[in-house]
């Protein structure tokens, strides 16, 4: 039987830890808690024709 050092016990619990505390989403877009936003330069000529639905069109890609 192989024996196990607490050492490479507590290391090994620590980084099952960590990956599940990454991936359980904790790390936020915003991580000052400050709203997310974006360049609108390059769809300015579809705001001037559409603003609402230029502005969807960002949220559904993610911007």
């Amino acid at each position: 039987m192989r024996t196990i050092s607490r050492r490479r016990l507590l290391g090994g619990a620590a980084g099952a830890a960590a990956a599940g505390y990454l991936s359980s989403g904790a790390l936020r877009a915003d991580p000052l808690g400050m709203p997310i936003g974006t360049q609108t330069w390059p769809v300015r000529d579809l705001i001037v024709k559409d603003f609402p639905g230029t502005l969807k069109m960002l949220a559904d890609i993610g911007c």
